[in-house]
């Protein structure tokens, strides 16, 4: 039997304007399981691989409690260990996971949640609607979960299944932020603190090992996984660019580690791990609404948009940015030069209205001549302020 390992390797290198979602916000994958099963795929159905030697790393000597432990390779691990309330999932709805309902009071901003009966935690103890207020308000004190939680005014637990939690505005969404994991109350200072989750850590060996009070009935991918100790996120990306381990999710960032030349294979997995970009409105090019105000007015809307390098804000139809397009895209570049033509006609009509820049000359652009005019004469409503700052002062 052939048995080919999938690899993965989770690369978060992003550059924002305004702001990103990274592993201290506290991200968790939409199905751990689901995923862990693709690591692994035989070639013939008759036989099965040894799920045994699946490994996953983590920091060792340090806490996997969710809500305080460091980012990427120890959150991976705590995914297998513990649940939220819900979960989005990969189509970003809200799912339930030890939420059984919920209502909500849009005089008082309350939410009541009734918990999902009869779950226990691996220790083989109910969870109690105190071990989920006792986690919410741990949370909120969290640099991670913190901000999530702002509006948060109160967290009560009415009976050992029934929880409040009151907002201080209405937020008809906030279950959307309540995927965080949940932890039984007291044992948060452990290494291993106990949760609901799918595995258990083995007390005898450095393993994680199915959780036989898990309230869900269906199937593990691993009976077993193998947990490798390592004393820092880079110290796991070798181990796995050596495939001593078979996952990691970590920032690259300023590492030394090639995992790029690793072979194997990679498989794309679900998560709801939110990086973004963040375009403040209100200033510098996107205060302009030009753009969007041109793509709106077409007659024949476009499935997809060519960009220069740029993305549009608040366009609801796809775009591709390519730097340098105009080079490298035909259709970039004729974009470009049909532009320009039309672009210096309407100068030679502006310098009709407003002779004394020479539009007709310079076409708009900042020669000697236009500088002057601009120095002397001050902008026309044509110019652009954000622009032509550095030629006046």
């Amino acid at each position: 039997m052939k048995r080919t390992l999938a690899l993965l390797f989770t690369a978060l290198t992003l550059f924002t304007l305004s702001g990103c979602a990274n592993w201290d916000e506290g991200t968790y994958s939409n199905d751990p399981l689901g995923e862990l099963a693709k690591y692994y795929q035989v070639d013939t159905e008759e036989e099965t691989p040894d799920l045994t030697v699946f490994a996953l790393p983590y920091l060792g000597g340090e806490t996997l409690d969710p809500i305080t432990c460091a980012g990427g390779v120890q959150l991976t691990l705590s995914t297998l260990l513990y649940e939220p309330l819900y979960r989005l999932t990969p189509q970003f709805e809200v799912e339930n996971v030890l939420a059984q309902s919920e209502s909500y009071d849009a005089e008082s901003f309350t939410y009541t949640i009734r918990l999902r009966s009869g779950v226990q935690f691996s220790d083989g103890s109910p969870l109690t609607a105190q071990d989920v207020a006792y986690t919410l308000l741990r949370a909120q004190q969290s640099s991670r979960y913190a901000a999530r939680l702002a509006d948060v005014t109160a967290v009560k637990a009415q009976d050992s299944n029934t929880l409040t939690i009151q907002l201080a505005q209405d937020r008809r969404t906030f279950t959307a932020l309540l995927d965080i994991p949940i932890v039984r109350s007291g044992t948060e200072t452990q290494l291993f603190p106990v949760g609901t989750g799918p595995y258990v850590k083995d007390a005898d060996n450095d393993a994680l090992r199915r959780n036989s009070h898990w309230w869900r009935t269906e199937s593990l991918p691993f009976d077993t996984i193998s947990l490798l100790s390592y004393k820092s996120g880079e110290a796991a990306a070798y181990a796995f660019s050596s495939h001593d381990v078979h996952l990691l999710a970590y920032d690259m960032t300023g590492t030394g580690v090639d995992v790029a030349s690793t072979s194997g294979s990679y498989t794309d997995a679900d998560t709801t791990i939110l990086q973004f970009l963040g375009f403040n409105m209100a200033r510098g090019l996107f205060q302009d609404a030009a753009m969007r105000q041109a793509i709106s007015s077409l007659k024949v809307q476009p499935d997809l948009l060519l960009n220069d390098a740029v993305t549009i804000p608040l366009i609801p139809i796809r775009q591709v940015g390519i730097i340098k397009g105009d080079a490298r895209s035909l259709s970039i570049a004729a974009a470009s030069i049909m532009a320009k033509v039309t672009r210096d006609r309407m100068m030679v009509e502006y310098a009709e209205l407003y002779p004394e820049y020479g539009f007709e000359k310079n076409k708009g652009y900042g020669s000697a001549e236009h500088r002057e005019a601009l120095k002397k004469y001050g902008p026309c409503p044509i110019h652009r302020s954000t622009f032509i700052h550095n030629w006046i002062s």
